[in-house]
């Protein structure tokens, strides 16, 4: 009775701690009718062979088919559902590992009995601590780590279960240093998502920074700095592809006539009209002042500037008093086969349309 007991204990707890972690498809009454009714079944597979709850690595196989309903019943991911069932399932078995240890080392006469209940008060007093850093550290570990930690957080997982399973099952537990070796399992299990979580903020710090660094303040496109970035890559490439230099025609005037607030949403719709009239052609960036730069990297051949400008020139109109905008290009590798050479040739393209519009108005 007692065994079947802690075999009950530990799963109410692994599927407790899922619940907690994963974002549930269907009402909580819904998961708690499922996980019910496949237990049920669960248990007459355990009467029909007669395996022993807890007693065998049999047991963890058995358990390890709670993954179908888990899958079916929480919005997540194969691989995040594997890496959560790993977590939480490695919990209780140290928890049971240290219980049964123990029993052992005081070589106490029922050993279900006390097993199942040292295990009941480290389970109640471990529960706020484990769910308080499952959700405060796993949790997002598990939501917001990139594909390459996701992989090794799964690796971890796996790692760390079978070798508590080694040693639940395969090493003597009368023996003081089963005790130790369990101890040190969840001391190295706890370290070692701390320091993954660690990891993953710390990637995500860097990540916002370089965004921020990346990032026009006023317009919110792309600044200089991420613009030689992408050149750099693009040219390390060797594809083709078009470098736009646009220069706001007589953007002064529209600072002197109206206030300087004015004069920036200019900019920031002009802005929003390059990057939606680009769309899926390139990147937009913000050179400096009234100066931006087009990177077409995508469909050169389909790419239209005249029909580009259009867009642009209408929505700026709709707007404001728009005072056109000058445009000079240059292909890589024809006029340049550098960062700076390019913008130099299109620049003086600009230049060459804007001297132009002056003669010719």
């Amino acid at each position: 009775m007692f065994l079947a007991m802690t075999s009950l204990e530990i799963l109410t707890f692994n599927l407790f701690h899922t619940h907690v972690l994963a974002k549930k498809k269907y009402s909580d009454l819904t998961v708690l009718i499922v996980l019910f009714s496949y237990t049920a079944a669960l248990l007459a597979v355990f009467l029909i062979f007669d395996i022993q709850p807890a007693s065998s690595i049999r047991s963890m196989l058995l358990g390890a088919t709670y993954f179908f309903p888990l899958y079916f019943l929480y919005k997540i991911t194969i691989q995040r559902l594997f890496t959560l069932m790993f977590y939480t399932w490695t919990y209780t078995l140290l928890i049971n590992s240290f219980s049964f240890g123990v029993v052992h080392l005081f070589n106490v006469q029922d050993v279900d009995m006390f097993v199942c209940f040292i295990q009941t008060i480290l389970l109640l007093m471990s529960l706020r601590f484990i769910i308080r850093f499952s959700t405060k550290k796993f949790k997002d570990v598990l939501e917001k780590a990139n594909s390459s930690n996701q992989y090794h957080l799964m690796l971890l997982g796996i790692a760390i279960l079978l070798i508590s399973a080694g040693i639940r099952y395969y090493i003597s537990p009368d023996k003081a240093i089963f005790l130790i070796m369990v101890f040190l399992m969840m001391v190295i299990g706890i370290t070692s998502y701390a320091l993954l979580h660690a990891i993953v903020q710390s990637n995500l710090s860097l990540s916002s920074a370089k965004s921020i660094a990346s990032t026009d303040a006023l317009t919110g496109i792309n600044n200089q700095y991420a613009l030689y970035n992408d050149l750099n890559e693009l040219n390390q490439k060797n594809d083709p592809y078009l470098l736009l230099f646009l220069d706001l025609d007589d953007f002064k005037d529209v600072n002197d006539t109206c206030d300087h607030s004015m004069g920036d949403q200019y900019l920031k719709h002009f802005a929003g009209l390059m990057t939606n009239a680009l769309d899926a052609f390139g990147s937009v960036y913000r050179y400096a002042g009234d100066e931006f730069i087009c990177l077409v990297t995508t469909s050169l051949e389909s790419f239209d500037l005249t029909h580009f400008r259009d867009l642009i020139t209408q929505g700026m109109n709709e707007s404001f008093q728009f005072r056109g905008v000058s445009i000079g290009v240059a292909r890589y590798p024809a006029h340049g086969k550098d960062a700076n050479s390019l913008i130099n040739h299109a620049d003086q393209a600009m230049y060459d349309e804007k001297r132009l519009k002056i003669t010719t108005s």
